[in-house]
């Protein structure tokens, strides 16, 4: 980058370099290289963790501009947020549920278990999970009722656990 010849930047320099990327070519070029990464580590029969949250960006609201809100599958793992999309400034925009499809688009989603929080517990989101060969770990509370009790019922049961503990 020439720092040593010209020095370090400045934050007018950085903020107009940032203003010029072209962002969806550097999250492309940013996806492929810690996919290389991860190529050389493949799954080793443990579920890997990709959680999903939505945040707003804090300072990003003004008295008449929403705030900027964004979706984020986060891998513990490799310690990176492996793609973030904008989940819209407010529910008419489609909000979190809209943007988690769009978030786990080109993922690779195989050996791993997304998590996540109630909000996520759709049957949609749920088959785009499964479908390439992935786990889901979702929250489920009051928020879905039916699902809550239908889950309560299963461990209620007086029938064998239908999972086994291995110790």
């Amino acid at each position: 980058m020439g720092l040593a010849k010209h020095g370090i930047p400045t934050n007018g320099m950085i903020s107009n370099l940032l203003r010029r990327m072209d962002l969806p070519a550097y999250e492309r070029a940013l996806s492929c290289w810690i996919h290389s990464c991860r190529v050389a580590l493949e799954p080793c029969g443990e579920l890997e963790a990709i959680s999903i949250d939505g945040k707003t960006l804090r300072g990003s609201q003004g008295h008449e501009v929403p705030g900027v809100h964004l979706l984020s599958a986060f891998m513990a793992g490799v310690g990176l947020v492996l793609k973030q999309v904008s989940a819209g400034a407010n529910k008419e925009d489609g909000g979190e549920i809209t943007a988690a499809s769009e978030v786990l688009i080109g993922l690779v989603l195989k050996g791993r278990v997304v998590t996540g929080d109630a909000l996520f517990a759709q049957r949609k989101l749920c088959a785009a999970i499964t479908e390439p060969g992935g786990e889901y770990l979702l929250a489920v509370k009051e928020n879905q009722p039916k699902l809550l009790a239908e889950i309560e019922d299963v461990f209620r049961s007086p029938r064998a656990p239908f999972l086994s503990m291995k110790m």
